[in-house]
């Protein structure tokens, strides 16, 4: 083998380990005014591509009330974030979980008023559809 053939070979091999390393090493996009002490967020096949879409959800600052994004990973990147729906504002102090069993992920959301009450509120999702959705009448504890 000459110089060259052996040069090309582990240039291309080079390009190709940098091409996938920079397409799967995709950092999580921050949303504009969720409190990122109160986000979770999920990595999901939602839309069932192949490639690992995210769901996030958290306190929408400005408005006081918690909201649901899907944004959807194309294999190269991860495009706008989506809107799904929002939720009441449940307290000051408000913890988010998302959960998944099978293609139904649950987000519960457990606020704590100044006063120590608790509210709960639970939404589900099923994998891949938005009109889906239902959403429980919020219940104390």
């Amino acid at each position: 083998m000459n110089y060259k053939t052996h040069l090309k070979k582990h240039l291309t091999a080079l390009t190709l380990v940098l091409f996938f390393s920079i397409s799967y090493s995709q950092e999580s996009p921050k949303i504009k005014y969720l409190n990122e002490e109160t986000t979770d967020e999920m990595k999901i096949d939602y839309d069932g591509d192949g490639d690992m879409d995210l769901i996030i959800a958290g306190v929408f600052v400005e408005k006081n009330q918690g909201r649901v994004y899907t944004i959807k990973n194309n294999g190269q990147k991860y495009d706008k974030p989506e809107f799904i729906y929002s939720f009441p504002s449940i307290g000051m102090k408000q913890n988010i979980e998302i959960l998944q069993d099978g293609d139904l992920i649950t987000i519960i959301t457990i606020g704590t008023s100044p006063s120590g009450k608790q509210d709960k509120f639970i939404a589900t999702l099923y994998k891949g559809e938005f009109e889906g959705l239902i959403v429980p009448a919020i219940t104390s504890d």
